[in-house]
């Protein structure tokens, strides 16, 4: 970008380069859990730090070796984590320091030790005096070094942008962009080269951060980290290991390292923003103690990362490790750091269920903050989430009172971002509802959930797109169902939020947008980088997420300079970044508005209205009903109707008594260890008698049953509920199946279900079948596929930690079996098997998206499905193809990810998942699908067959083929009939034996099931 170019808008961007990192510290992202003990390199470079710190100043020395001696000094204790101490001795070595010094090692050398105090200045949180430092550094060196002027420029806008100063730092940047074409005519510009761009493409990645367009930040980020890499490899040659450069060096690509991180985080990329930061961080501990606040921030970074991937175990660990730190290091009782990462540790004991615990430590946090008098006069130390934890220790009265004081608090300032009001409304009024007002609870709900529900996928307050919004989501939703159900039991209407006074159909909505929401956001963020098929489609989605996302970053700087004391904020800059966040919105508007004009599917992809009950059940044919499920906390909701009928009830059963229902129901399913387990009919009939029962006489007579699941009863096909209780010694096949009654398909959300059922089904010719399986992945010698058990998950699940999405093909269990059920499925559809199937190395992505396969009836992937995080580096759901390594295929990874599946164009009747394992039991798998389905959905599928589980090799391929020869056979089955056909069909084979349900009930059928 050329500096000329930069306008106020632009700079007013600028304001992010600090607070960018402070905005996003959540999204710095991940690494395995730190070890607790020092590893014995970490312990020998603490030993000798300590030994130089211990050294008294050598006596009747000469200026300059004490000057070595105090500059040494200084950096150890900096890299203890003694900060202030630090600073002190690298200032009394700089007043030692005599200009015509010459060193060749860098130790006293006046620049390096300049650079080393700005450091330390940011290091011990004082940007005035760091600012005050480097505006000294920019009069010395204006004239006498235009390379080292054009470093402290940058340092200079860093700090003045930290002090809301935007005006100044826009002349500041403009200044430093000016140096380039001086720059490069230097001498040394042959040493230094990648040092400056490094620098400049680093500042840049900030902007292009601020206007919300991450991808060409990305870019620039990835640019910057090549530089510093280069100058490390070209400064370890020139200079030898051992010199005082090379630590500013490896520093710099620790930095880079990180900021890569930060920006992968905010497009939600968190596993492969992991690889990143856990490099960063093995640098950062290779020259600093755990002490340090850049290692403990670090720490605290990846715990959080942990966090949004739901990964709560390593989460904690992780946060303790980074609070331990602070409180061993020269951090103040009252450090916001420190309470950060108190604040931090408790939302994880909270999502861990443990309240008590995040209680105490949000009252430490109190505690901490309150000693220091004039900072907390100017901060305090409310928290929306202290609040909740406040309401599940019984307190919900202390919670009101706290919440009522944070939203009056941005009802007083000039500015606060929409969506954190609305999240403070919504706890809010889940602490008045706690405490029994419900007619005030109503009301603040009514304000609090319509911009939630309109924004459910942003990203905003910098929260991200992972498990701790969708946590705080729910709290605020679940609170809402309860409410809605009292109101309904009561016989009151509601004023609602989705258009409906009945408080059924408003708790339909709600809960509808609740069950979707997680999946939803894995859709938008993949949305967002998807190579779309039409060319105008992608240039407006581009156009309309760049707007979204500028916006959004303004709105959080915005937010930040209003938060400043009233005679320190810059009236004039606020009201320009107010005029153009109110021009992004109406921008952003338009496109919506020619999105649902033009590409009414892509705009229902990416946003989706809440559905509602009507709209549902006037979907449902006359022989077709519905059961939608919702589980909270303490009970569940569900909903049943046919096309004219309704009926609506909450279920005394709490989430973990439905978990334990499925979870032993699953254990005697799956058959990963080969084993077949006794089923437990109990169960079964319990889940049939508390959710099914009750409204039987509303679905009883209809020919498909679309069941809209929730929580661990997504990993669970309902074709296995028994209606009746079973006799002790009854045989399998005689057992009271649901699946003997209806046919059933599953569906994601009523919201998609309608979205299938609105599109209009594509004309024109089409082929019957196309497959691709059995794809090569490494040198593992094919098994006998008769009586296996198909290995659906990876060999080892993580592997290595250098083991990434390159090398996860060596851990691919094969699957030699599938081929010959693709070539089954292909003569049952009357399809040439030569022609139609992809197989071995032309299992392949180029062979995918070259395929028309816009004008094929039945598409088969015989191949494994990966869930978020299974792989270091994979951030979306994706299906395992052949290594590109063995198949020629070197334009691709081998992945077919979530964002390519958006880009396919189809017009299938099925899409077949014949090999993906859709039952984790944390349920990550069936969200994995759920948003693989949702991709294959917009590309023009209508249905999913999808496994379950690990399953028997020659039962599925009965299965997935007699769906096909029972449509072929009955053109006039559904296709829930057909699935449901050949479950009964297989049942019966007695000579098999597979009347067991971990036989014939592997598979699900996700999507339009009637047509």
């Amino acid at each position: 970008m050329a500096m000329q170019t930069l306008t106020l808008n632009k700079l007013l961007l600028t304001a992010g380069l600090v607070t960018a990192c402070a905005l996003l510290p959540s999204a710095l992202l991940a690494q395995e859990t730190a070890d607790e003990a020092d590893p014995p390199e970490q312990s020998a470079m603490l030993d000798d730090l300590q030994r130089q710190i211990a050294q008294p100043p050598p006596e009747n020395a000469e200026a300059q070796a004490l000057c070595v001696h105090y500059h040494r000094r200084g950096l150890a204790l900096m890299r203890l984590g003694r900060g202030i101490e630090g600073l002190a001795d690298l200032k009394q070595a700089l007043a030692l320091n005599q200009s015509n010094w010459r060193t060749t090692d860098d130790w006293c050398s006046r620049w390096r030790m300049q650079n080393d105090i700005a450091a330390a200045y940011r290091q011990v949180g004082d940007p005035r005096g760091r600012m005050e430092f480097v505006r000294s550094l920019a009069d010395e060196l204006r004239k006498a070094n235009v390379r080292r002027y054009f470093f402290t420029l940058t340092w200079l806008m860093d700090d003045q942008v930290t002090l809301g100063q935007l005006r100044q730092a826009e002349a500041t940047l403009k200044q430093a962009g000016d140096l380039l074409p001086e720059l490069k005519l230097r001498k040394d510009w042959t040493t230094e080269e990648h040092s400056v761009l490094g620098q400049w493409t680093k500042y840049s990645a900030y902007l292009q951060e601020l206007y919300g367009n991450f991808a060409e930040a990305e870019r620039l980020r990835r640019e910057s980290l090549r530089h510093a890499r280069a100058y490390l490899e070209l400064r370890t040659r020139l200079n030898g290991s051992e010199h005082l450069i090379l630590r500013v060096a490896s520093g710099n690509v620790a930095s880079c390292l990180r900021l890569l991180g930060n920006n992968l985080a905010a497009q939600g990329r968190y596993s492969e923003a992991e690889v990143y930061v856990r490099e960063s961080l093995s640098l950062m501990l290779a020259r600093s103690s755990r002490e340090s606040p850049h290692v403990a921030r670090t720490l605290g970074n990846l715990g959080n990362i942990r966090m949004q991937q739901g990964r709560l175990d390593d989460a904690e660990k992780l946060l303790r490790q980074s609070l331990s730190a602070l409180e061993r290091g020269q951090v103040r009782s009252a450090s916001p750091g420190l309470a950060e990462r108190r604040a931090d540790l408790a939302f994880v004991l909270m999502m861990r269920d443990r309240w008590p615990e995040a209680l105490a430590l949000f009252e430490a946090r109190d505690q901490g903050l309150r000693s220091d008098p004039a900072q907390f006069a100017r901060t305090g130390s409310l928290r929306s989430d202290w609040a909740l934890s406040l309401i599940r220790n019984g307190r919900a009265a202390e919670a009101a009172e706290m919440m009522q004081r944070i939203v009056n608090h941005y009802r007083r300032v000039p500015y606060a971002d929409p969506q954190v009001v609305a999240r403070a409304n919504g706890i809010y009024a889940v602490a008045l509802a706690a405490k029994g007002d419900d007619a005030q609870a109503l009301a603040v709900f009514e304000r609090a959930l319509p911009p939630l529900l309109g924004q459910i996928a942003d990203d905003a307050e910098g929260d991200g797109l992972g498990a701790g919004r969708q946590f705080r989501m729910t709290l605020i939703f679940e609170a809402y169902l309860e409410l809605l159900a009292r109101q309904q039991a009561r016989n009151q209407p509601v004023s609602g939020v989705t258009g409906s006074s009945d408080p059924v159909a408003e708790a339909f909505s709600i809960a509808d947008v609740a069950r979707g929401s997680a999946v939803q956001r894995a859709v938008v963020a993949s949305s967002a980088r998807a190579s779309l098929p039409d060319a105008e489609l992608a240039a407006l989605a581009r156009q309309e997420q760049d707007a979204g996302n500028r916006r959004l970053e303004l709105g959080k700087l915005l937010a930040r300079l209003a938060s400043a004391p009233e005679g320190q904020r810059l009236d004039s800059v606020m009201a320009d970044i107010r005029r153009e966040m109110d021009s992004l919105a109406e921008k952003q508007a338009s496109l919506r508005k020619t999105l649902a004009a033009r590409y009414p599917d892509y705009l229902r992809l990416i946003d989706p209205k809440p559905a509602t009950l009507a709209e549902l059940q006037g979907a449902l044919q006359p022989d077709e009903a519905a059961v939608a499920i919702y589980i909270g906390r303490e009970q569940a909701y569900v909903w049943t109707l046919n096309h004219r009928l309704t009926a609506f009830r909450t279920v005394q059963l709490s989430r973990q008594a439905i978990e334990r229902h499925v979870r032993r129901l699953r254990e005697t399913l799956n058959l990963e260890d080969g084993t077949l387990h006794g089923f437990p009919a109990a169960d079964a009939h319990a889940l049939y008698k508390a959710l099914l029962a009750p409204d039987a006489a509303l679905w009883r007579e209809a020919r498909v049953l679309n069941v809209i699941p929730h929580g661990s009863l997504g990993q669970l096909p309902f074709a296995v509920l028994q209606t009746a209780p079973s006799a002790a010694k009854a045989r399998p096949e005689q057992a009271p199946w649901l699946i003997r009654q209806v046919a059933i398909a599953q569906q994601a959300s009523a919201s998609s279900f309608l979205a299938l059922r609105q599109r209009q089904i594509a004309s024109g010719e089409r082929s019957d079948f196309v497959g691709f399986g059995d794809p090569v992945f490494g040198d593992q010698a094919p098994a006998s596929s008769k009586g296996n058990i198909r290995r659906l998950r990876l060999m080892t699940l993580r592997g290595d930690d250098n083991d990434g999405i390159e090398n996860a093909f060596t851990r691919l269990a094969p699957l030699p079996d599938t081929e010959l059920e693709l070539r089954e499925i292909a003569r049952s559809l009357g399809a040439d098997p030569e022609r139609t199937l992809y197989l071995h190395h032309r299992a392949n992505e180029q062979n995918v998206k070259a395929s028309a396969l816009d004008r094929v009836r039945v598409i088969a992937f015989a191949t494994h499905g990966l869930i978020p995080g299974e792989l270091r580096g994979l951030d979306q759901p994706a299906l395992a193809l052949a290594n590109p390594k063995l198949a020629d295929d070197a334009k691709n990874d081998g992945l077919l990810t979530l964002d390519e599946v958006l880009g396919l164009r189809l017009n299938a009747d099925w899409v077949v998942l014949s090999a993906c394992n859709t039952g984790a039991a944390d349920g990550s798998q069936g969200e994995a699908v759920s948003g693989l389905g949702r991709g294959f959905f917009f590309a023009g599928a209508r249905s999913l067959l999808v496994s379950n589980w690990a399953v028997e090799t020659e039962s599925a391929r009965f299965l997935t083929t007699g769906v096909f020869r029972a449509q072929t056979a009955k053109p006039a089955l559904t296709r829930a009939e057909a699935l449901q056909q050949s479950m009964l069909d297989l049942m019966q084979q007695r000579t098999a034996g597979y009347a067991h349900p971990a036989y014939w009930a592997p598979f699900s059928l996700v999507g339009d099931g009637y047509r």
